[in-house]
């Protein structure tokens, strides 16, 4: 349920920010949208199944994976 909630909440600010600073095009939101599916859903779904007890190797994780997730997104947008 918080991944689902997590994606809901991503999906809602970024989509709308890109939306709101980028043309509005239904291209542009629907590659948004998958991507934020795509990487948002892998990312914590990965997350979940690694590291767990380790406090520290997760927030490195983490950190990780949202550099990665910025450089995929701006390649793709």
């Amino acid at each position: 349920m918080q991944i689902i909630l997590a994606l809901a909440i991503t999906l809602a600010l970024e989509t709308g920010i890109y939306m709101i600073l980028k043309h509005r095009s239904m291209k542009l939101f629907i590659v948004v949208s998958v991507l934020n599916i795509v990487l948002n859903l892998s990312m914590n779904i990965g997350l979940m199944f690694t590291y767990s007890n380790n406090i520290k190797m997760y927030w490195a994780i983490l950190s990780i994976c949202e550099i990665a997730t910025v450089f995929i997104e701006s390649f793709f947008i």
